[in-house]
């Protein structure tokens, strides 16, 4: 998925752009050209600090090239001579390293509220952030703005399920999340082990850590854990004769996808079907469609 246009989209709702097909500028906003000393970073910005290597490699483009993309900017409440930055912070530290002494800006009229929802969605723009950054900086917008799982998707133009996925990684355990903000664990990875007991989580982790496993082969060790599991337990034993072998792995392979624990059985000659680790949210969507696919999959009930 390219997720920098879709999170362009996203950041151009929330910043319209500064010409309009007729090449006026927008309502509310003027370029300009700042003094570096006159801009201040946002406090409250999701990422606090720069990594000097990103920052040096932007330095010696600045150099050569100068400042391609203006920063954003608002000016500060009760100071009439300095700018908050609203994206673009990273450029800004970079034209200072550079040595430069002023910078092109576009100054936006924005509350606070509205500027520290800019500075996440263009965070979550970046595509250098690892998974738990973007999960992190996802469940901002959720506690900071009020938003449900589909308002937030909206906001940065994704997929409700994409938002939903990525925010389930912050149930991992510490040490699982520990491993994902290193680099060591994938985050294809990561949503397999969701829905298994934190102690099976953290050793899996471990493993495919150390032995730099891929996707497939954790889920090779999944399904041999699973029918150890089932081999290992009378009652699993008997479902398991009484369910068709490839209904048994199909159901392993759906919950290992979606991060949840699904069980099938059948007794006496009924079916069931056991989904465990699902979300509120995700229960609730869940049980609505099935009060309006019920009639269709239920036929005379």
């Amino acid at each position: 998925m390219a997720q920098g246009k879709a999170l362009g989209r996203g950041l151009g709702a929330l910043i319209p752009s500064g010409d309009d097909d007729g090449g006026r500028q927008a309502a509310g906003q003027r370029r300009d050209a700042l003094p570096v000393e006159k801009l201040v970073p946002n406090e409250q910005q999701p990422r606090k600090e720069a990594e000097r290597r990103e920052i040096a490699t932007l330095a010696e483009s600045i150099v050569e090239h100068g400042v391609l993309q203006p920063l954003v900017v608002r000016r500060m409440d009760g100071d009439e001579g300095r700018y908050e930055i609203v994206a673009g912070e990273r450029r800004w530290w970079a034209a200072k390293e550079a040595g430069l002494d002023e910078v092109p800006v576009t100054v936006v009229s924005l509350t606070e509220h509205e500027a520290l929802e800019v500075a996440l969605v263009e965070n979550l723009q970046r595509e250098d952030l690892n998974p738990m950054e973007i999960a992190e900086g996802l469940r901002q917008l959720q506690e900071r703005f009020g938003m449900k799982q589909d308002e937030v998707a909206r906001r940065i133009g994704w997929s409700r399920p994409v938002v939903a996925n990525k925010l389930r990684l912050l149930q991992l355990p510490e040490t699982v999340q520990a491993a994902l903000r290193r680099g060591g664990l994938s985050e294809g990875i990561a949503r397999l082990l969701l829905g298994r007991a934190p102690e099976e989580q953290s050793a899996l982790a471990k493993w495919a850590e150390e032995e730099e496993a891929t996707v497939r082969q954790v889920e090779d060790a999944l399904a041999r854990k699973d029918r150890e599991a089932v081999s290992e337990s009378g009652e699993a034993r008997s479902r398991s004769k009484a369910v068709p072998p490839a209904m048994e792995e199909k159901a392993q392979t759906v919950g290992r996808r979606l991060g949840v624990s699904l069980t099938v059985g059948q007794r006496g000659g009924k079916g069931s079907i056991r989904i465990a680790g699902m979300e509120q949210e995700v229960m609730d969507r869940l049980l609505d469609l099935l009060e309006e696919e019920g009639p269709r999959l239920f036929p005379g009930k």
